[in-house]
């Protein structure tokens, strides 16, 4: 009797022992992480997400598997959103978590402002509501990409000359042309260059940030700019890594500038200012003026110089042009001649030949003092 009872005794002990281990079994929702370390997503609650993973990624990291996961009491996993560039599989014991071949251009696809952690959401049949996001974090970055112009040409017509300060290129200009830089970096402020590989003393240009991962062109006259026939340039974008020492990535496109000679041509002659100051009084410092035109030079023009005020100075000088300048000199010197008084105003006046365009400028010439009359005192 005392032998049954020891039997039935133990019995009862290892039936509660199962019964419990089943019950544990029956509530298991483990995470088991590539360590060995358990994750209890039973105990955990349902209205906050649980992170995982912790690797450190480059920008150009190659797709392939990321995380090994083993679980326990998981029979699925359901995702939570749709992820851009982490993928997952299940075979119901094993949980692998792969960067996606979608993440090779992920520079590409998304804007500047982009997180630099990707991540996957999976919710564990065993605990609904509960989420489980899979990260992993961009740390290094490299200047993989050259700056992208969308076309390898354009021509752009102007008309000509053009004044310092004229825009071509740009807001408010004759073009607009734009290269995309995809490099992303949370660590330093990418930055496009622009540069010519022609040299022009009439030209300047430099970038100016756009939106996003765009870079605009700024082409600007230095100085009156004028051609005759079409002018090539080549426009060089460079990425710029403050890591690096010089440039780095970079790509060209060409640029033909046509002048536009329909529309200028006929232009009445401009002078670039409106008025020149000679002094000659002191004989042996005087320097010719040269007036410069800035539109309708490029046809045949007559020049004559036309009495304005004071000193009648018309024969005094002469006017001759070349190109688009005007150079007006004296004639002889001035060391004998007495004036009456002690300055002279001519006008100075460009025509085209058989037409009636003309331009003018005013001279104003300051006289010695040698005049037989008093000069006036207003």
């Amino acid at each position: 009797m005392f032998f049954k009872t020891i039997i039935i005794s133990e019995t009862l002990i290892l039936s509660v022992f199962l019964i419990l281990d089943n019950t544990n079994i029956a509530n298991a929702c483990t995470l088991i992480r590539p360590d060995g370390t358990r994750v209890d997503l039973m105990g955990l609650p349902s209205d906050s997400p649980v992170y995982e993973g912790s690797e450190q990624i480059s920008d150009n990291e190659a797709p392939g598997l990321l995380y090994t996961y083993t679980t326990d009491g998981i029979v699925s996993f359901d995702p939570g959103e749709e992820s851009k560039y982490l993928d997952s599989t299940f075979d119901g014991q094993t949980l692998k978590i792969f960067i996606s071949e979608r993440y090779k251009d992920w520079e590409k696809n998304e804007a500047d402002d982009f997180s630099y952690f990707l991540s996957v959401i999976l919710e564990p049949d065993c605990k609904p509501g509960l989420k489980v996001e899979f990260r992993a974090a961009i740390v290094t970055f490299t200047n993989g990409y050259d700056p992208v112009f969308p076309e390898s040409h354009y021509d752009i017509e102007v008309p000509v000359p053009l004044p310092a300060g004229f825009t071509i290129i740009g807001d408010c200009g004759a073009a607009k042309i734009e290269a995309i830089d995809y490099d992303y970096n949370s660590q330093y402020m990418s930055s496009v260059t622009f540069s010519l590989n022609e040299a022009r003393e009439d030209l300047e240009v430099f970038s100016e940030k756009s939106d996003g991962k765009i870079w605009s062109v700024s082409l600007k006259t230095r100085q009156t700019f004028r051609i005759e026939e079409p002018l090539t340039l080549h426009l060089n974008a460079y990425d710029s890594d403050p890591r690096v020492t010089g440039l780095a990535a970079s790509s060209q496109v060409e640029i033909t500038i046509i002048p536009d000679l329909v529309t200028s041509t006929p232009a009445s002659p401009v002078f670039k200012e409106p008025i020149h100051i000679l002094d000659i009084r002191d004989e042996e410092n005087i320097g010719p003026i040269q007036a410069t035109l800035i539109e309708g030079y490029k046809t045949e023009i007559d020049v004559e110089l036309v009495y304005s005020n004071g000193e009648h100075l018309e024969e005094v000088f002469d006017a001759n042009i070349f190109g688009d300048t005007i150079t007006v000199t004296p004639k002889e010197s001035f060391g004998n001649t007495e004036f009456s008084g002690n300055f002279g105003v001519l006008i100075l006046v460009a025509k085209h030949r058989g037409t009636t365009r003309t331009g003018k400028t005013v001279i104003h010439v300051t006289l010695p003092a040698n005049y037989v009359t008093a000069p006036p005192t207003s």
